[in-house]
């Protein structure tokens, strides 16, 4: 069911509100697949919500951490440097297009 909900964001670019570490987040999909210890991860432009960092920021979301998960309607975020290596998905199962 998680990983349904959160294809159909990276596919609609539909933004997403979840809880994540007991938080509720606002984020926008972007990429999603295995990160380099196996386990399936989301990198996601969070732009709203609770955070122990500043906002809007790109975080890593583990999805068997994700719970709640509902797309939302708020505008799609992002940021200019969406396109640049990161190590939160070493191995893309499936990515936005700009």
């Amino acid at each position: 069911m998680s990983y349904d909900l959160l294809s159909q964001a990276i596919k609609t670019k539909q933004c997403v509100s979840a809880v994540y570490k007991g938080a509720i987040r606002h984020f926008s999909r972007h990429c999603m697949g295995y990160g380099k210890r196996g386990e399936m991860n989301v990198l996601g432009f969070q732009y709203g919500g609770d955070s122990t960092g500043t906002l809007p920021s790109w975080r890593c979301f583990r999805v068997e951490d994700l719970s709640g998960i509902t797309l939302n309607s708020d505008a799609w975020a992002t940021e200019g440097d969406h396109s640049k290596a990161n190590t939160c998905v070493v191995r893309v199962l499936e990515q936005i297009t700009f």
